[in-house]
């Protein structure tokens, strides 16, 4: 895949384009599919490549989650899963906030098992092995 602003070319797994920071999908002055300059903004055929260039424009409306913001709230509210929230992980989020409601009852236990797991998703946060609830990386 081809940065529609600068033509370089993109992972498909990124976001945004390395070389000039534009969002996927935005840009109107190259092909995604070829990289082949466009001549004029409005068509909608790629001549080159025969690629509809507004094919991809569902990715703009792909949200960027900040990798720095989940992982720091996985380290100072991860015990109440308030990280998996953010990330668009419901269910894990709502677990971990039972369990972390538990632990006023059960003298804490349930709290130290919360933010042992909430500081392990913290450091997989910051390895990018941990996505967001969509499969998109965060940046």
């Amino acid at each position: 895949m081809y940065c529609r602003e600068c033509g370089q070319i993109m992972s498909n797994d990124s976001l945004r384009c390395t070389n000039c920071g534009t969002r996927k999908g935005l840009g109107d002055n190259y092909c995604y599919r070829c990289g082949s300059r466009i001549k004029s903004h409005n068509i909608e055929i790629c001549e080159f490549c025969g690629a509809k260039l507004n094919n991809n424009i569902n990715e703009v409306d792909v949200k960027i989650r900040s990798k720095l913001l989940a992982g720091l709230l996985a380290l100072f509210l991860g015990g109440m899963g308030i990280h998996r929230f953010y990330l668009g992980y419901i269910k894990i989020g709502m677990v971990q906030l039972i369990l972390w409601f538990l632990g006023y009852f059960n003298g804490g236990i349930t709290w130290i098992i919360v933010e042992i797991w909430a500081f392990i998703e913290c450091i997989l946060i910051f390895l990018g092995i941990i996505k967001d609830s969509e499969g998109h990386p965060l940046e």
